[in-house]
């Protein structure tokens, strides 16, 4: 799936972490998690170079944004609204 460029997951309330695989899609440009069950979100997203529009909204047991995020260049949207978080990166 190298070639992808827009994946939604959100609303999967089975899905309770990204999985490793995704730093794979190097052309991914939006990814949306929302609503799912997520605890973390894997370090290796750092290497999606071309990602701009993050949704992280909506997963209750998320606590924190990892610091790959400030390695997301591209990254113009992130939402994590209603997310219960302790700390964001700068």
């Amino acid at each position: 799936m190298e070639k992808l460029f827009d994946l939604n997951l959100s609303n999967n309330k089975r899905l309770v972490k990204v999985p490793e695989c995704i730093e794979e899609m190097k052309s991914l440009t939006r990814l949306d998690v929302s609503g799912c069950d997520l605890d973390c979100v894997p370090q290796g997203m750092g290497r999606l170079e071309k990602l701009f529009d993050l949704n992280l909204s909506n997963n209750k047991r998320l606590v924190k944004v990892p610091k790959c995020i400030e390695e997301m260049k591209s990254l113009r949207r992130l939402d994590v609204g209603g997310c219960d978080l302790d700390c964001v990166p700068q």
